[in-house]
């Protein structure tokens, strides 16, 4: 399996960190980011081929940044989150 740049987008530490370890053991580059803001920076920096996406972030609504990120990169998103609404 190919390593690939993995961006953890998740503002709850303990889930950001079990993301993280779990990616990172099987052979991918992980980073993370704990807001909006910081993803942002993150991904202006250097591109992900992954982005694991919480909408729950504490400073702007996940599904904006969902958006973004399909506006400036291919990088496949894979959505983590607690809401359980239809229109989410």
């Amino acid at each position: 399996m190919t390593a690939v740049d993995v961006l953890v987008v998740e503002d709850a530490p303990e889930f950001a960190q079990i993301i993280s370890s779990v990616l990172r053991n099987a052979g991918h580059r992980v980073r993370s980011a704990a807001t909006v803001a910081d993803a942002l920076h993150s991904l202006s920096s250097v591109p992900p081929d992954l982005v694991v996406l919480d909408l729950g972030l504490p400073d702007g609504d996940g599904l904006d940044l969902c958006r973004t990120i399909r506006d400036r990169t291919s990088a496949y998103i894979l959505v983590l989150t607690a809401r359980d609404e239809e229109v989410d």
